[in-house]
């Protein structure tokens, strides 16, 4: 933990990489939300994302109103203006303005039109079914809303029916169905709907690219941040340690052996920026990404207890883990230390160990040295390994299961 403090002289980029990692993960969290749009708007609902139509044709105006109570009427009435056949502002998006009226949409409705709407609506486009039009014998839905306006009690049972159909939607349905029913409107006025599909796939495509870009640039800069930043500390901290061991007297020479010495200004203070570049990369990542996710969520009753439990299995896993592998990493830094003073050592008395013929015994010292180290590497290697599978298993199964909960 104390080489932490060597951070502090960095400090401005250290926030960096703290703002770019922040970035990124926000940046990735992005994508399966547009790409969600894709799918549900782009392709389920043909590029329409909105619950009211911006305008209708005279008919379905009419139409409309023979569903709406009189309060319903007059939210209608203020929220749509009548624009004149043939008003050149609307003939090239409303293609029908050029042969009859309608009606578009004010610039700012009120937040009561879409309660106004959405029964009225959904009736509107349930009643130009061919079937529903087969069931009543007739061949056109103006024949039907004819009948309408002439049998009351018609009108009623119509009503009642449908209430009871929608009592079994859930909001989901509902949303659907509405969208659904605003396409209609639209090919109703000759608008090109395959042209708005396409349109707005590829808009959130490009918002995708965007981000991905956005991320990439994220990911690129923190780690090069990072790994300049942690570079820097080792230096500074590789120098203190110099200078400290400059300072030692005979007595404290003589209780630290040149092989450890050298292995601590090399080997350990590699590790140590290993150590800050992680932090600063992956140990920054972690949080953001979970805690992150984790609000988007939230809401989702039926996926937290879900997600808390794998959350809670994935920890218990890295505990566990961690406290059979660091007793072991403790003990691989001493056979290090171990291995570079019998190297050393023979090195340095290579001309008395051939002049008293020692050369077998030298090299079964070294040789045991060096399995023992090979082996506790191997160990740590694969005890380390278990949990990159572990956790694809676990996340894998919980996007399994997260795609069930959210079909059902």
């Amino acid at each position: 933990l104390k080489a932490f403090r060597y951070l502090k002289p960095y400090w401005i980029s250290v926030v960096a990489v703290i703002v770019l990692v922040f970035a990124q993960v926000q940046a990735q969290l992005a994508l399966p939300d547009h790409m969600s749009k894709i799918i549900t708007y782009g392709i389920q609902y043909g590029g329409i994302t909105e619950s009211i139509p911006s305008a209708m044709s005279e008919e379905t105006y009419k139409h409309l109103q023979v569903f709406m109570d009189e309060e319903s009427k007059s939210i209608l009435e203020n929220n749509y203006v009548q624009v004149s056949q043939g008003d050149t502002s609307y003939t090239k998006k409303y293609p029908l303005a050029e042969k009859e009226d309608i009606y578009v949409l004010k610039d700012h409705p009120d937040s009561s039109l879409d309660d106004a709407m959405k029964k009225p609506l959904l009736m509107t486009s349930l009643l130009e079914n061919e079937e529903i039009l087969k069931n009543f014998k007739l061949d056109s839905s103006s024949q039907l809303y004819q009948a309408l306006s002439l049998q009351p009690q018609l009108k009623e049972q119509i009503v009642n029916q449908f209430d009871a159909m929608l009592s079994k939607y859930t909001d989901a349905n509902l949303t659907a169905a509405q969208t659904l029913a605003v396409k209609k409107v639209y090919q109703e006025l000759e608008m090109d709907t395959a042209a708005i599909q396409n349109r707005y796939i590829m808009q959130e495509g490009l918002w995708m690219l965007a981000i991905s870009l956005l991320a990439t640039v994220c990911a690129i800069g923190s780690a090069y941040l990072a790994s300049r930043t942690a570079t820097a500390a080792s230096r500074d901290l590789r120098r203190d340690v110099f200078a400290k061991v400059e300072t030692f007297s005979s007595a404290e020479f003589s209780r630290f052996s040149t092989a450890s010495l050298i292995t601590r200004t090399t080997n350990d203070i590699q590790q140590v920026q290993t150590v800050l570049t992680m932090f600063l990369r992956i140990v920054l990542f972690a949080p953001f990404m979970g805690f992150t996710s984790l609000f988007k969520v939230i809401h989702y009753s039926s996926l937290v207890s879900l997600l808390a439990w794998s959350v809670a299995g994935l920890i218990t896993l890295m505990i566990v883990i961690f406290s059979f592998t660091i007793p072991k990493f403790k003990k691989s830094q001493e056979l290090v230390d171990q291995l570079n003073r019998v190297s050393r050592e023979q090195l340095e008395g290579m001309l008395v160990i051939r002049a008293f013929d020692n050369e077998k015994y030298e090299e079964q010292r070294f040789k045991k040295v060096n399995d023992d180290i090979t082996k506790l590497n191997l160990f740590l290697n694969r005890v380390m390994g278990l949990p990159m599978p572990v956790m694809t298993f676990a996340l894998s199964a919980l996007s399994v299961a997260i795609i069930w909960i959210g079909t059902n």
